[in-house]
């Protein structure tokens, strides 16, 4: 089962915090499954856009690795390629 998780982290409050570009979808939870290994790990996790920093308002401009490569969100929904 899948739980949304946010890239820059709920605790971070600002207005953007439920924008598409923010929010992915993980299997487990907060502690469990790629959720839990994305609390776990975050440098890691920062490393492959699963977190950005809380000073980051912009979580749109932050590629994220996925089996299709790394990708980028939009706030409409929508994941591209990442463009090298």
């Amino acid at each position: 089962m899948g739980s949304i998780h946010h890239r820059r982290l709920r605790s971070h409050k600002w207005p953007g915090l439920n924008l598409p570009s923010n929010l992915l979808t993980l299997c487990g939870s907060g502690v469990s499954g790629c959720h839990g290994w994305a609390h776990a790990h975050p440098a890691q996790a920062r490393e492959d856009g699963y977190l950005v920093s809380a000073y980051n308002d912009h979580p749109e401009t932050i590629p994220v690795h996925t089996w299709k490569g790394w990708m980028m969100p939009d706030n409409t929904g929508h994941w591209v390629p990442k463009v090298v």
